[in-house]
């Protein structure tokens, strides 16, 4: 199954170390555009490379592009190398982090905690963990996979054999669905969704979850086409940045 890359959970030093300049001939460069959002134009280009922002405003070269809404601290220290001026449309001061990591050569992703956080549209089936934010419509519902292992014996499958999904935020919120991992799992608008919206931003199924040999994989739309407006996974952990990946920061989208 081609699943969104599980080394999103690779942790490494975010800052601190400064990239050898021949690092940069090693890497792939990135470019980050923009597509939609209040006050930003869909031209702006942020290219980065194994050192960091090109022409960034920190000036680090430590491998570490940072994005937020002031250029500076209360120290008067330059905090961001790139600075969206949005902090009434979801923008922290620090709001994300984009890392480049030497020992795969891969760019990462992670949401700083500060603003209306940072999401990733998810166009590949991904494999839930305990924690994920998931994120639809108006709603945010958090996932916690759980079972027993019976007779003392251990499989995977036996204890992952439990979804339980609870809604922080949206209609729904602080209530809670419990799924056995023989039921496939869909949420949408239709009436026979396990989990059903009157909520015009969702799609009629607009998305599915199952146990795949004890994996529970959520995937985006009815499984022959994506929702109109999407999936998305907060990354409050690294996620690892592929080609042509649509991410969201306050309101804007990249």
């Amino acid at each position: 199954m081609d699943e969104v890359n599980g080394s999103q959970f690779t942790e490494f030093n975010l800052g601190g170390v400064v990239i050898p300049p021949e690092e940069i001939a090693k890497a792939e460069t990135l470019r980050i555009t923009a597509i939609e959002g209040p006050d930003v134009s869909k031209d702006v280009l942020l290219e980065i490379n194994a050192c960091g922002l090109v022409n960034s405003q920190r000036r680090k070269n430590d491998g570490c592009t940072i994005i937020g809404s002031q250029l500076q601290n209360e120290q008067g220290e330059v905090q961001n190398d790139f600075v969206m001026n949005q902090d009434d449309h979801g923008i922290g001061s620090r709001h994300l982090i984009i890392k480049y990591n030497m020992d795969d050569r891969k760019y990462y992703m992670r949401d700083l905690g500060d603003g209306s956080g940072t999401f990733v549209r998810l166009d590949k089936p991904l494999e839930l963990r305990n924690g994920f934010i998931v994120s639809f419509g108006y709603s945010h519902m958090a996932v916690n996979i759980f079972g027993d292992a019976p007779n003392g014996t251990y499989s995977s499958y036996q204890a992952n054999s439990r979804l339980q999904l609870k809604f922080i935020d949206g209609p729904k919120t602080d209530q809670s669905f419990l799924f056995s991992a023989d039921q496939k799992v869909q949420i949408g608008r239709m009436p026979n969704c396990d989990i059903r919206f009157d909520d015009t931003q969702l799609s009629r199924v607009h998305c599915s979850i199952e146990n795949v040999d004890g994996r529970w994989v959520l995937t985006d739309g009815d499984g022959s086409k994506p929702s109109t407006n999407g999936t998305w996974l907060f990354v409050d952990e690294l996620f690892q940045i592929y080609d042509e990946m649509v991410f969201k920061a306050g309101q804007t989208l990249f």
